[in-house]
C-alpha cells in the first residue's frame, strides 16, 4: 500500500504557520476584548457602589451633625437634657424633622415645649 505523502515547500510551511498564528492572535484579541469588557462592567458597578456609599455617608453625616446641633442647642438653652431625649433625638433620621426640632429648641420656653415624635421623653 502506498500512502499519499505530500512534501510541503518551505513557503507552504511558512504560510500555514502564519495562518495558525493569525488565528491564535484573533482568538487572543477577542478574549482580551471580552476580558476588558467584563472588567469595565465590573469597574462601572464598583464605581457606582462607591458613589452610592459616598452619597449615603454624606447624608448620614449631615443627619449626625443636625442631631448634634439640636442636642447642643438644647443643652445651651435648658442645661439638663435627659438621656431619653438624647436617645430620641439620636434615633431621628429625618433631616426635615431635625430642622423643625432645632427651631423648636430655639424658640421654646422650656424643654417640655419641644414636641418629639415619641413624647414619652421623660424630659
Amino acid at each position: 500500500m502506498q500512502t499519499d505523502t505530500k512534501i510541503l515547500t518551505e513557503e507552504e510551511i511558512r504560510r500555514l504557520f502564519r495562518t495558525d498564528i493569525g488565528h491564535f492572535e484573533d482568538k487572543s484579541i477577542l478574549t482580551h476584548n471580552k476580558d476588558t469588557e467584563v472588567e469595565s462592567i465590573i469597574m462601572t458597578g464598583a464605581e457606582a457602589l462607591i458613589q452610592q456609599g459616598k452619597k449615603q455617608g454624606l447624608e448620614q453625616g449631615k443627619i449626625d451633625e443636625k442631631q448634634a446641633a439640636v442636642l447642643r442647642l438644647m443643652r445651651l438653652r435648658f442645661t439638663e437634657v435627659s438621656e431619653a431625649v438624647v436617645n430620641e433625638i439620636n434615633r431621628i433620621e429625618d433631616f426635615t424633622l431635625l430642622d423643625t426640632l432645632f427651631e423648636e429648641a430655639f424658640n421654646a420656653e422650656t424643654i417640655e415645649d419641644i414636641v418629639l415624635p415619641n413624647k414619652n421623653n421623660g424630659a
